[in-house]
């Protein structure tokens, strides 16, 4: 499984850095504005798994984001 975090801003991406770590799981960051759009997020913060957006516009909780993951 290969999951990214998208944001265009560094600082929106820390809440989600800090519960994806709960799930002790690697995460991709991308900030790239092009390498966003190629992704198909059009709002961020968003979480791609495997190629498909699974979450945008907001950060999971840990338990949510565990069910994602699942």
């Amino acid at each position: 499984m290969r999951a990214k975090a998208a944001s265009y801003g560094c600082n929106a991406l820390l809440p989600a850095q800090t519960t994806y770590r709960c799930t002790n799981r690697q995460l991709e960051k991308i900030t790239d504005i092009q390498a966003i759009l190629r992704a198909s997020v059009m709002k961020t913060p968003a979480l791609v798994v495997d190629g498909q957006v699974k979450l945008h516009g907001r950060v999971p909780s840990v338990d949510e984001l565990k069910t994602i993951l699942a």
